[in-house]
């Protein structure tokens, strides 16, 4: 993330700027770096960052010594921040030291003893390993020591570090130099000593700082040291040396600067969590109003599905009764037509049978032919009728066409051969009949009129279906004997028939009794 990186070079920039120590104007140019990486650390929420910006600025504070309790403040949310991190234990740890320490700064003994026996007890249980790399151990000792917990500070002296691991840090602490500082305060307060070789050593350190505020900071422990001891000459030496760098330190430009530093530093902070907590609050509201919408939408919406199913409910409510009343007006129309079809049936069967009744009472030849003709005609349409009520399937031509043939060839007492080449053909029912009454005419013309060179005569009846369109072939081998058959009733038939079914009817050119027919049907 290129803000992370910029945030850490802003951090580097103050420390470099801290580390200095020229005195409050050095922690006022740092305070400015540290104040950018605030800003970066807000935009983006993110706990490292945020981490690092509160770490920055506690250490100003620490500097400063006059706002403890924002030392405190921002310490504390320092080590909140790294606790969940579990790449950031040292940092954790470490910070949580600095609490400790601004606790001291704040006279806060309770405190102070308090976060440092916690730490303590986190640390007493690792290895050597892990406890070389903590390397802020020796200042845990150093504020025991400012809050009068000597006991403590000889404890962690001796369970959580060893003088070989102590050097100088030139980025942090001067860690051996607090180590020394230490050691001195327990030999002169808690043991009594009156000489202590760590006070020599505390004294070289002294004359080695390079900075005023360092000067000062072991200035007035090596005062308080020999006065400890009973050296009051040299102990008012290092507090004459101790006023003199106050005073040279507490620069009344320098100290203002420092001020206004700070106080403007908090008013960006605080003006930045202003502008986040108003830009929350705009968020909320805008969600506010986004779901209030959304709600009035479904509200909506539900209540026009509500009516929809409502009125689908309904709807389906009447189909329901309409398609039981339709149901029952096609049972009714059902039963009715199977009445009809049944009373057809029994007519045609009385006709038939009249008809056959006055063919036996006929003494008349022409009288006789013209009953068999009529009775011949009732009986191909009481067949054709009793297979369409009864089959649920289509008509089976080829059969029906022999059962026909063979009822005709029982009323002649002729010889008969067929020829049938029928195809499985598939036509509407209003067809069937049309087509049954000419072949019936047409058989009996052959029955009546064929004169075979033999005894037998053939009749030859082809059915072939192509698409919607069905061709009829009818021929016999009788001979023909006049060349113009007589007009008849059953030809009228035939003609009136092939026009009703808009059919196409062709008479042989060779023979008048051989026909083709031809219709459509869609």
């Amino acid at each position: 993330m290129a803000d992370s990186a910029t945030q850490l070079r802003f951090i580097w920039a103050g420390n470099e700027e801290y580390r200095q120590k020229k005195g409050f104007a050095s922690f006022t140019k740092s305070l400015a770096y540290y104040d950018s990486a605030q800003v970066i650390a807000d935009r983006w929420k993110n706990r490292r960052m945020l981490a690092r910006a509160a770490n920055a600025k506690g250490r100003v504070y620490d500097a400063w010594e006059k706002e403890p309790q924002l030392t405190i403040r921002y310490y504390g949310r320092t080590a909140a921040l790294y606790r969940p991190m579990t790449d950031e234990q040292y940092r954790y740890l470490y910070t949580t030291h600095l609490l400790a320490h601004a606790y001291e700064k704040a006279r806060d003994t309770l405190h102070t003893v308090a976060v440092l026996t916690k730490l303590y007890h986190e640390l007493v249980w690792r290895d050597t390993t892990q406890l070389k790399m903590y390397d802020f151990t020796p200042e845990m000792a150093l504020i025991a020591t400012g809050v009068g917990a000597n006991s403590l500070a000889t404890r962690i002296l001796t369970h959580l570090t060893r003088r070989a691991w102590i050097v100088n840090d030139s980025m942090t602490y001067s860690y051996l130099d607090h180590y020394y500082l230490t050691r001195s305060r327990i030999d002169a307060y808690t043991k009594q000593h009156h000489h202590s070789p760590y006070i020599d050593s505390l004294t070289q350190v002294f004359a080695g700082s390079r900075n005023m505020l360092d000067s000062l900071y072991y200035a007035e422990n090596l005062a308080r040291l020999h006065r400890q001891q009973q050296r009051h000459q040299t102990a008012s030496y290092f507090y004459e040396l101790a006023n003199e760098l106050t005073h040279r330190l507490n620069n009344t430009s320098a100290v203002a600067q420092m001020q206004t530093a700070l106080v403007s530093s908090e008013l960006l902070v605080e003006k930045n969590k202003l502008a986040y907590q108003t830009a929350v609050r705009e968020i909320r509201w805008q969600t506010v109003w986004i779901l209030g919408a959304l709600l009035l939408i479904i509200s909506l919406l539900s209540f026009y599905l509500f009516r929809r199913n409502r009125l689908i409910e309904t709807q389906a409510k009447r189909l329901t009764h309409l398609n039981e009343q339709l149901d029952d007006q096609i049972a009714q129309v059902q039963l009715l037509n199977k009445e009809i079809q049944h009373r057809v049936k029994n007519n045609l069967s009385m006709i038939y049978s009249l008809l056959r009744m006055q063919e036996r009472k006929a003494e008349h030849p022409e009288t006789l032919m013209q009953l068999q003709q009529a009775r011949l005609r009732v009986e191909s349409i009481a067949t054709l009728h009793n297979q369409l009520i009864s089959e649920a399937s289509l008509i089976n031509l080829d059969a029906y066409i022999r059962s026909m043939l063979d009822s005709i060839v029982g009323c002649y007492d002729k010889v008969v051969s067929t020829q049938f080449e029928i195809a499985p053909v598939s036509i509407p029912n209003k067809y069937y009949l049309p087509l049954a009454l000419m072949l019936t005419e047409w058989v009996t013309n052959s029955l009546k009129h064929g004169l075979p060179p033999g005894d037998e005569l053939t009749i030859q009846i082809t059915l072939c279906q192509q698409q919607h369109e069905l061709r009829v072939s009818y021929a016999d081998n009788g001979q023909l004997v006049n060349q113009s058959p007589t007009p008849n009733l059953g030809m009228d038939i035939v003609t009136l028939l092939a026009r009703q079914i808009n059919g196409d009817l062709t008479v042989s050119p060779h023979n008048p009794y051989h026909y083709q027919l031809r219709f459509t049907y869609g």
